[in-house]
This record gives structure tokens, sequence and C-alpha cells, in this order.
């Protein structure tokens, strides 16, 4: 048997919990369901913390950037800090939150013009253009609402208008793929393109490879929906083993790939998660998936993490693993449960919060005689209201069959 198919990865998904936004230290604010919590001029800040030291904050303004009819809100980034220092870049993966300024906002307002067919001189500021670009972050603030996606992330994307209209067409087709109702789809837009970023490839790349196969954006999605592949993880795996993308797209038409991962909600409409044995996930032998077969294990708990949102909500977590587990008859060293624990959820009437950890698919290391069972992990924790679109704070995570659990945010070289 080869290393890299000694581990198999078991897990129990959560099935989503129904409820308003819960609160169990004050009283829920009683708010009309549309109601905005957010306005023009508001300070919104963010910050995570661990074991109650702040390591990430954020401070943000709420711009409306549209007109006082139609109102486009979006947030601008005054203060990103890390270890209470300026963050080197605002809007890079490995940070917990994703900062936008002025600038940021302004160049892609203009390249989302574009791509609208809308064409708007940057530096004329006549009322006529005025109104055109009230126009542009109108559209831009409803298409981030009815697709959940990350603006910053978009941005970090979209050097240019062509790879913009390809991240815009990736987008699309996840949604209307998407209306097929299948649970727990893997091919969501904001997963592709965290796995474009994540792959060191532009967007461009990869619809340009899907055109060359005569597929639109929308007919690969769907493809890769009824063939049970998950495409980011495929992607990854693919360039990470220095394929290129023509290949990945070969694999995904032939059949022949299907990478999974297991996806916890431990925050599901404000209602959390508190029972581990619900939510775990284990990393097995395959020829044994019995968890009670593991021995020996070693016990450990992450740090206690803090996400909060102004006096808005505010959600406490940390991960338990038990790591270095044996199999009387496989040797090697095993992770027999890992999973997420939820220590408060709190958040206003009109706010929404939700989260989940990715458990991604497991991979070898070691020696033939040792194999050491490993993986990784993203928790993400996401805020808003009614009217704005939402906010997302990511924390990544390595688990190992040796050192049992370890955070990678923050490290520009893990991927």
């Amino acid at each position: 048997m080869k290393m890299k198919n000694r581990f198999i990865l078991i897990g129990a998904i959560l099935f989503a919990l129904s409820g308003s936004c819960s609160n169990s230290d004050t009283t829920d604010i009683a708010v009309e369901p549309e109601t905005r919590l957010f306005i023009d001029g508001q300070i919104v800040t963010s910050e995570f913390s661990k074991d109650d030291v702040v390591i990430e904050s954020m401070i943000d303004t709420v711009v409306n950037l549209g007109s006082a009819g139609a109102p486009a809100l979006f947030y601008l980034n005054g203060s990103h800090l890390l270890n209470s220092l300026p963050i080197d870049n605002g809007n890079a993966s490995s940070n917990i939150f994703r900062s936008v300024s002025r600038q940021d906002l302004h160049s892609f307002i203009h390249l989302w013009a574009k791509v609208l067919g809308m064409v708007i001189d940057p530096n004329d500021n006549s009322p006529a253009t005025i109104l055109s670009r009230q126009s542009a972050y109108g559209s831009l603030q409803d298409f981030l609402i009815v697709n959940g996606v990350d603006l910053p992330l978009m941005i970090s994307l979209s050097k240019d208008a062509q790879n913009l209209q390809s991240v815009k067409n990736l987008i699309d087709a996840s949604r209307i793929a998407a209306s097929s109702g299948k649970i727990n789809n893997p091919n969501t837009a904001d997963n592709i393109l965290n796995a474009i970023e994540i792959a060191g490839i532009q967007p461009v790349e990869l619809t340009s490879a899907i055109a060359n196969k005569g597929y639109s954006e929308t007919e690969f999605v769907n493809l890769m929906n009824q063939k049970g592949i998950n495409f980011p993880e495929t992607l990854k795996a693919g360039m990470t083993e220095k394929g290129e993308v023509i290949e990945v797209i070969n694999g995904v038409l032939e059949g022949v790939i299907k990478l999974s991962k297991i996806l916890v909600w431990f925050i599901e409409h404000g209602q959390p998660s508190i029972d581990i044995e619900d939510t775990y996930v284990s990393y097995l032998h395959q020829d044994d998936t019995d968890p009670m077969h593991y021995i020996h294990s070693t016990s450990i708990a992450s740090p206690v993490y803090s996400v909060a949102y102004c006096s808005l909500a505010k959600a406490s977590f940390y991960m338990e693993v038990d790591y270095n587990a044996e199999n009387q008859t496989y040797p090697g060293q095993y992770i027999n449960r890992a999973g997420m624990i939820v220590k408060s959820v709190r958040c206003s009437g009109a706010m929404h919060v939700k989260g989940k950890t990715e458990f991604e698919i497991p991979h070898t290391e070691g020696t033939t005689e040792n194999p050491i069972a490993c993986t990784s992990g993203t928790v993400t924790v996401e805020y808003g209201d009614c009217c704005a679109f939402a906010r997302k704070a990511k924390l990544t995570f390595k688990l190992r069959g040796d050192t049992g659990y370890d955070e990678t945010s923050w490290d520009s070289k893990v991927k």
C-alpha cells in the first residue's frame, strides 16, 4: 500500500440549525428584519483575540458610495493592525481580516464599470460621471449581497478588467449551478476564488482553459457538480504538484479527480453547536476506521479564539485534538478526534453570524515504518445585517498526528 493511501478522513456533518441569533449574556435587541445595522459614517471595529489578547484588529468606516435614494454601503479601512503594529498587506490571504482602502475601491470600481460596459473617467467628477459611478457602486453592492462573495478577495484577483470579467463569470456560474439545490456543495464562488489565489494563477488562465475545451463557465461548474468533483481542492492539489491548469481541467472532464473535505457548521443562524461528538473528524488508517481502536492518544486544546464586531456580535471558540494515536495493527501516528468547540455566541437581533470549519483531505508525511497523518483546515466566521454585504474572518490551521494542532494564519509561506 502506498503511503499516500494510508489515511482516510472520517467525520460527522453537523446539520444546519434553525433559529434567530442567540445571546447568552444579554437580551436580544428587538429590531425589524429589514432594519439596517450599518449606516453611512458608522465606525466598525473588528478584533481577533487569542486567550483574550487582541492579535489582529481593524477599524473601518461605513461609507455610502451610492446616492441618498439608493445607498450603496462599503467598508473603507482606516486602521489594520497585527500585534499593535500596522499590517504589511491589509488584503493578504494570510490575514484573519482582509481590508480595503479607499484607493483600492476607487480603482476597482472603474474596472467593474468597464466589465459592465460603462465608461467612467476616474479623473472626472462632473455630476453625470458621479451619477454613473454611484450606479456602478450600487450594482456592485447588489452583486456582492446576492452572491455572498468576499469583496477584498475579488479585488485581490482582479488586476485588470480581463481578470475581473473571469472572476465575475465564475461567480455567476457558481450561483446558477447552485440553483440545483445540492447541499454542502464545495464548488461555491468563494471556494473557487480562494483556490485560484492559493494556486497562484490568474482567473483568466482558468476560464481560458475551460473555454479551450469548448465549455462555458456555467457548463463546466454544472459538470463538476454532476460528477461530485470538489474543484477547489482539485485545483489546489493539482497546482501544488506543479501541474498545469489544463491538466486539472482534463482531469475534471475525465472524472478521475474527486477530492473531498468535511464541512462542519459550528454556528448556524447564531445557534452554536457545543457537542464535539456531533462535529468531530478523524484521520485514521483506511483499513480501520473505528476511532475506538486507536489508543494512547494525547489531547491538546488550542487557544480560545474570539472574533468580535463592535458590540453587535462576538463568537468564541477553540479546537480540541486527540493526536499521536496508535493502532494495534497498523503503524503510524493518527488523529482519532479533532473538533471545534463553541464557548459562546452573542449578537443583536438583526445581525446574522455563521461559523464553519473545513477540514481538508489528508496526506501522509514521515516514513513507511512510521507514517504521520497530516491535514489542514480553515475556520470562517461571517457576520452582517440585511442590507450590507457580509464581512468574513478566516483562521487557518494544520493538524499532524505527531504534534497535534498548529495555527498557520499570518504565515504567507503556508498555503
